[in-house]
């Protein structure tokens, strides 16, 4: 059991996370090609829609010890019109927002723009997988790159004009085969937006790969899960389970997720307002908190059973332990490669 101001159990299987992922919006005007929502069978289970303005102060309200919150997830946050009154109200009761799961950045009002800056969000991290439109739509299908630097072009002078230094913004890049000769221009550009870079890799080995590993290992040390396996012997996507303690996800209709991957089923049908503290640490959540630890057998009514990178914990006996979930709980994510 828990004692009065702790935020883990001795026992790792109880928390009360600082940090939660409120996902605000499942929209997404794109149709990015290896996207789990709107192109690996993602979509009829999470559904389309946007977290109502009163759900998201109600929140906030009744879960105190919550000061940070990742709003991006399944969709386009931008889509929400009530961004910017959830910034405004989150600023106002002194929770930080950040984004850093991403947003594409295509479509924003000005309002929501200048609302990042003057609200102090804290991370505003803008997919970006190609230097110019032709290279950018053939994985962001339906997107406008002059949109997107107009937009981020658009965040700077804000932050010039109310004298701020956030958000944080980070280009990711997802290299493909048929973007990794922009690599290097894909960094300049970065540079002359004042964003640092971030490396996603793909995660879909056998879609889109890299031709040449070469550059993109020389930048980060791997290219790839496999050569990120062999060079950390972690499983790379390892970090995303650690948010079943370190900031559970609910998705925008109000269920409990667990994490950001799943897309296979859920903890509770409701973890809203003050039915989060409870739900956070049910029966389900617990025992999936043990299956990570490598101490009860999969379970068919837990979602991570059905997910592939519980099956890699699986297949090399690699499970997480109590020190890693405590590291976890204040070092957000240590596989993450940024270049300022």
């Amino acid at each position: 059991m828990m004692r009065t101001g702790e935020r883990l159990s001795d026992d790792c299987l109880e928390v009360k996370p600082s940090e939660v992922r409120l996902d605000i919006s499942s929209l997404c005007q794109l149709r990015c090609v290896l996207c789990p929502v709107a192109h690996r069978d993602g979509q009829a289970f999470i559904g389309r829609g946007v977290l109502p303005l009163s759900s998201f102060r109600e929140f906030i309200d009744a879960n105190p010890g919550v000061r940070t919150l990742e709003i991006g997830s399944s969709g386009e946050i931008f889509l929400n019109r009530d961004l910017p009154a959830m910034l405004r109200y989150a600023h106002d009761k002194g929770v930080k927002i950040q984004i850093d799961q991403g947003s594409n950045l295509n479509d924003a009002s000005p309002e929501a723009l200048e609302a990042l800056v003057k609200y102090g969000v804290s991370i505003l991290k803008v997919s970006i997988d190609g230097a110019t439109q032709e290279t950018y739509e053939k994985y962001r299908v339906g997107g406008d790159l002059r949109k997107v630097l107009g937009n981020v072009r658009a965040i700077n002078g804000h932050k010039k004009r109310h004298g701020s230094v956030l958000p944080r913004l980070i280009l990711q890049f997802i290299p493909f085969g048929h973007n990794e000769h922009e690599i290097g221009r894909i960094i300049v550009m970065s540079k002359a937006l004042g964003m640092e870079i971030y490396f996603k890799i793909n995660v879909f080995d056998e879609h889109l790969p890299l031709r040449d590993h070469t550059l993109l290992t020389k930048l980060i040390g791997y290219s790839d899960t496999s050569s990120f396996f062999r060079k950390t012997g972690m499983i790379y996507m390892r970090h995303v389970c650690l948010q079943l303690w370190r900031s559970p996800q609910v998705s925008w209709d109000g269920r409990l997720l667990g994490c950001s991957h799943n897309v296979h089923g859920v903890f509770a049908q409701d973890a809203l307002g003050g039915r989060f503290a409870q739900e956070v640490n049910n029966e389900r959540m617990r025992y999936a908190r043990m299956m990570h630890l490598g101490t009860v057998p999969g379970r068919e009514d837990i979602p991570c059973t059905s997910c592939e990178v519980f099956a890699d914990y699986r297949k090399y006996d690699q499970w997480l332990t109590p020190d890693e979930i405590r590291q976890a709980m204040d070092r957000p994510d240590p596989y993450a490669h940024t270049i300022g």
